[in-house]
């Protein structure tokens, strides 16, 4: 299974290499960045939680919020 991944990995790889620049560029724009970006929501959506449960173990049940920083500035209630 590790070999197939492998072998599949250096076709796209030399299938890309291949392409010319602005079709490189163009993948780039339409694939990596918007990846790039849900991984860094993701990320910033745990933390996010994570902050949340901190401070609300921390300050205790009462005078806690249930969200963290990025919600709370999200949010427009």
């Amino acid at each position: 299974m590790s070999q197939a991944i492998q072998d599949v990995t250096n076709q796209v790889i030399e299938f890309v290499v291949m392409l010319p620049s602005f079709l490189q560029m163009l993948l780039v724009l339409l694939v990596v960045l918007p990846l790039a970006t849900a991984v860094a929501w993701g990320l910033m959506w745990a933390i996010d939680r994570m902050w949340a449960a901190v401070s609300t173990r921390r300050r205790g049940r009462r005078g806690a919020s249930r969200r963290g920083p990025c919600s709370r500035m999200m949010s427009h209630d």
